[in-house]
């Protein structure tokens, strides 16, 4: 998606209505991993899966540079 980069921590609210939407349309849980590339966005969806602090939404921006560095090397490269 495009056009949402001057959104800041709105994007997180964003995010929690996709999920809902999808919830309430599809009837699945979803999660939603937002960041200023597709193979960032995809990892943080994966970061939102997995860590219940999150509640299902992660903005790759909200993370400090020491928690996105943490946040990567949670994971080998090949998974990313």
């Amino acid at each position: 998606m495009s056009g949402y980069e001057g959104l800041g921590a709105d994007l997180i609210q964003l995010g929690f209505r996709i999920k809902e939407k999808v919830f309430r349309n599809v009837g699945i849980l979803t999660c939603v991993g937002i960041a200023p590339t597709k193979t960032l966005a995809k990892y943080c969806n994966h970061l939102a899966k997995h860590y219940a602090g999150l509640k299902g939404v992660c903005n790759w921006l909200d993370l400090t540079p020491q928690r996105q560095a943490k946040a990567l090397a949670c994971e080998p490269v090949s998974e990313i």
